[in-house]
């Protein structure tokens, strides 16, 4: 067969027919290979010399061109058509026989796997480094987009081979996939699950380590949730098995150690259902040489929440990058939902079963099984990226909330720009004002008090945070009371009891004739929460808030970090500790941590601008002040009409500030500036701005001791 077959998928190389074409020239090979990927258009001699040559001048550069081309014409026997298509000023490739890359491409769109990457022996042009900007540019781009198909290609059959039961075919494609990259966190994952499946938990272990070693040292990152979630399952087979073994009569010796219980909500290393576990006190054990852990009940427990399942979201313009980036917002959106706890979130295996393109959202959902679908699209050009978000019902497949996002692109930008959108579109869908909490708040104020259970109770608790009322407060603490003692092994349940016990202190809320002390109750709760789910970053967020309101701002400030390094894409989380930061003094941190949760949620509860009016009255931007709480709509609660007495009285606008007032003796009858003077005391607010409400009350019209009445 005579013909032009090329090799450009590792180290160039052209044959005609079965003889191999010497072109020692690498130019010369670039231009070659250059030509056959764009065959059927030419270029002007202009755009080709300037590609190779641009260090010369023109007329250097075209005389350098047609040597190359005739030195290429003299390659091709002469009884043979001529290789070119040379027009006047264009030229052009006109047999190509066979091209290993053009195949490559076609046989992956193809679905021909295995024998794409027959033909992947290597990158792009391997060894080709040209120093002129345009073809090195070139060069560079087809061997990223190459790569990453092969890379694709590579996960889709290492899945695959799983599934078949393939193993060592699933090692090796692994191996070679990691050696291509070695930063794909997904087939680290996928080797360990075929190690773990394989009864080669070592060599999980070790490729846990492997993955962890290679991002903290690239990256600076560490394994995602998924990942160390997984490694903790094998650790926790292994030793399972380690303890059966001991317990056989052959290690009578050994009876005494412990034995694991079934630890993973993941069904495939449980020997029994999850809904039948019963744990009745925490499991401790020793894993290795690390330290004693415990494990609560939490960790046999499936998410009462609700269902959410999250399709891959679609590439509009169909190209390889943009698929690796709408493949990789999916499974970072999905990561960071699942790091809500209360919601059950379906892994990104099982979403990848369903083609975006053909779903249909109600079909997915009855499916599933699951309330809520999440879709989505990006579509991007040279400068401008737009990813598209939405969150469906499954039962009606009604809309519930729709958002689009524009960013500019830069250099290396996409990595940044997918976190940012993630952790957006989960902030925004998952946090307590967020769609799927109001979907379930309007369910729950249809539902008899009756018939009411612990995750309508905790809806309850949503609709306190975003009223603020002391009858919200009243009805969601009444629900949650009775709660705690049918299902008292449900984590977020403690955590917004104890929340409301707080706000007994805070605002006076709550009409407990006995009981305890309202901070010990919340303290109490806050701490079962985090034994539940010590992973949980709500639970931390309560214990520290409790710790804040008890004045022990060392505990307070310990508890916050690890609340919020469990969950930084948690708006609520964010918003509440940083609110708390700033009003202890460390105004910078807290006010950075309310803004980023504002970004995160831009449909946040009013609560969120106290911190940043607050930042501006301190600062005596008293107008400032005034625009931001105008924001907030919360005229019925009493501490925002303190707030807009003192801040309209400080800023000079008496009028409003006895306006304020009047509403402010309505809603809570007898107060005095000693009582602003306590609660500010109570949020440890510093000296300073205390100073600035009773200022501010004082020239409202209100004295030290004295009853705030409306005719004042």
């Amino acid at each position: 067969m005579s013909g032009l077959r090329l090799t450009l998928l590792g180290t160039f190389e052209a044959r005609w027919g079965t003889s191999v074409i010497s072109i020692p020239s690498k130019k010369v090979q670039a231009l070659v290979a250059f030509l056959a990927l764009h065959r059927g258009r030419t270029f002007s001699r202009e755009q080709l010399a300037t590609m190779l040559w641009s260090r010369s001048d023109a007329e250097h550069a075209r005389a350098s061109l047609r040597q190359s081309l005739l030195a290429l014409r003299r390659l091709i026997p002469s009884n043979n058509t001529d290789l070119l298509r040379i027009d006047g000023d264009l030229i052009g490739l006109l047999q190509v026989e066979e091209c290993d890359a053009e195949l490559f491409r076609n046989l992956i769109s193809e679905g021909e796997l295995e024998e794409a990457l027959s033909l992947y022996r290597g990158e792009f042009l391997e060894g080709l480094n040209i120093p002129e900007p345009e073809i090195e540019h070139w060069v560079s781009s087809e061997r990223r987009r190459l790569s990453e198909l092969a890379l694709q290609a590579m996960f889709s059959l290492i899945e695959s081979y799983r599934r078949s039961g393939k193993y060592e075919r699933a090692i090796d494609l692994s191996l070679r996939s990691l050696s291509i990259d070695p930063l794909q966190e997904a087939v680290h994952r996928a080797l360990m699950h075929v190690y773990a499946e394989t009864d080669r938990a070592e060599n999980a272990i070790e490729q846990f380590k492997r993955c962890q070693m290679l991002l903290r040292k690239e990256l600076g990152v560490e394994p995602d949730h998924e990942t160390r979630a997984l490694y903790t399952q094998i650790k926790d087979r292994r030793l399972r098995k380690q303890s059966a073994k001991a317990k056989s009569p052959s290690n009578q010796a050994d009876a005494r150690r412990p034995v694991l219980a079934c630890m993973s909500v993941v069904a495939a290393f449980c020997f029994v259902p999850l809904a039948h576990h019963a744990v009745s006190e925490p499991l401790a054990v020793s894993l290795d040489t690390e330290e004693v852990v415990e494990l609560s009940d939490e960790v046999f427990r499936l998410p009462m929440g609700p269902k959410i399942a999250v399709l891959e979201f679609s590439d509009l313009n169909a190209g390889p990058d943009e698929y690796l980036f709408a493949k990789g917002l999916t499974h970072d959106v999905i990561d960071a939902l699942t790091q809500f706890r209360e919601y059950f979130v379906f892994a990104a295996q099982t979403m990848s079963n369903y083609r975006v393109a053909s779903a249909d959202v109600r079909e997915v959902a009855r499916d599933l099984g699951a309330d809520y679908v999440v879709r989505g699209s990006v579509r991007r050009d040279a400068k401008r990226i737009r990813v598209i978000a939405s969150v469906i019902d499954g039962a009606s497949g009604a809309q519930l909330w729709s958002e689009t996002y524009d960013r500019d692109l830069t250099a290396g930008s996409l990595i940044e720009i997918q976190d940012e959108l993630a952790g957006r579109v989960a902030a925004t869908i998952g946090t307590t004002g967020g769609v799927v909490a109001r979907a379930g708040l309007i369910s729950t104020q249809q539902t008899p008090p009756s018939n009411m259970d612990t995750l309508d109770c905790i809806y309850l608790a949503y609709d306190y945070w975003e009223k603020g009322t002391a009858e919200s407060h009243q009805r969601a603490q009444d629900c949650l009371m009775k709660a705690v003692k049918t299902d008292a092994g449900y984590p977020m349940a403690w955590v917004q009891l104890a929340g409301l016990y707080q706000d007994e202190v805070i605002l006076g809320y709550g009409t407990r004739a006995d009981g305890p002390p309202a901070l010990d109750l919340a303290l109490d709760a806050a701490k079962r929460s985090v034994a539940l789910d010590p992973h949980y970053n709500r639970a931390h967020e309560a214990v520290a808030t409790t710790y804040f309101i008890r004045h022990d701002l060392d505990r307070f400030h310990r508890s916050a970090r690890k609340a919020l390094n469990l969950n930084p894409n948690d708006a609520d989380t964010l918003a509440v500790l940083g609110m708390f930061m700033a009003f202890s003094g460390d105004w910078q941190v807290g006010v950075s941590l309310v803004d980023k949760a504002s970004q995160l949620n831009p449909y946040h509860p009013p609560w969120y601008f106290y911190t940043i009016g607050k930042n501006h009255v301190r600062k005596g931007e008293y107008r400032e002040a005034l625009d931001v709480f105008k924001e907030m709509d919360m005229s019925d609660q009493w501490i925002f009409q303190l707030v807009m007495t003192y801040t309209n009285a400080l800023g000079g606008n008496i009028d409003a500030a006895r306006a304020a007032r009047q509403r402010l003796e309505q809603l809570n009858p007898g107060i005095v500036i000693d009582d602003a003077v306590e609660l500010y005391r109570q949020l440890n607010f510093e000296d300073s701005y205390i100073s600035l409400v009773i200022d501010g009350l004082e020239r409202a019209g209100v004295s030290d001791g004295e009853t705030v009445t409306a005719d004042q």
